[in-house]
């Protein structure tokens, strides 16, 4: 596996529940009337969104390369148009930020 690859399924493995938290949060958010458990569970999902940010923000930058299947899909989650009506704008673009500092400038032109 090279270098990239090694990055790649290391971002994975740190966003492998962020389409989940993302559904959760978009479910707790269309919820009527709110249940009393979806404050605590919302600050939760709020914290481990957090927790994911800081530990991408830590990685290195990958060497440069193709831009493989398990990038494009970690690219998909964070363009999905429930990724942006659930993040609030500052949260989206720390996070797409991040994943651009470890695949480098390549994500630039994409999505």
């Amino acid at each position: 596996m090279s270098p990239r690859d090694q990055t790649t399924q290391f971002v994975i493995s740190i966003m492998s529940t962020f389409p989940r938290i993302i559904g959760t949060i978009n479910d707790i958010n269309h919820t009527i009337p709110p249940l009393p458990s979806d404050a605590e569970i919302y600050d939760d999902h709020e914290q481990i969104l957090a927790s994911m940010l800081a530990q991408l923000q830590s990685i290195q930058p990958a060497p440069s390369g193709k831009i493989s299947t398990d990038e494009a899909t970690i690219q998909g989650w964070l363009n999905s148009s429930l990724t942006y009506e659930v993040l609030d704008s500052e949260t989206l673009h720390a996070f797409k930020q991040a994943i651009e500092e470890i695949f480098m400038s390549q994500w630039s032109h994409c999505g």
